[in-house]
């Protein structure tokens, strides 16, 4: 039985990750709103154009399937 709900588990979260392929952010008043109807965690990205370490969140972390389901499950969209 837990195999079971192990696959269907796992089969969820491939079909959540498939749809979405990126984070939708928003402005920090807009998550403040959209907060109020379903509170959950924000996630704050900070971001400068000269910064190294923004740039590469951006093009792995952001973009990495386990961090787009976890986002999603996890704070305000």
């Amino acid at each position: 039985m837990r195999k079971i709900v192990l696959i269907a588990f796992i089969l969820f979260l491939g079909f959540a990750a498939q749809a979405q392929e990126e984070i939708k952010w928003m402005k920090f008043e807009d998550a403040v709103a959209a907060n109020q109807e379903n509170p959950k965690m924000l996630l704050v990205d900070v971001y400068t154009d000269w910064c190294g370490w923004c740039k590469k969140m951006d093009a792995l972390t952001f973009k990495d399937q386990a961090s787009l389901i976890t986002s999603t499950i996890n704070f305000t969209q």
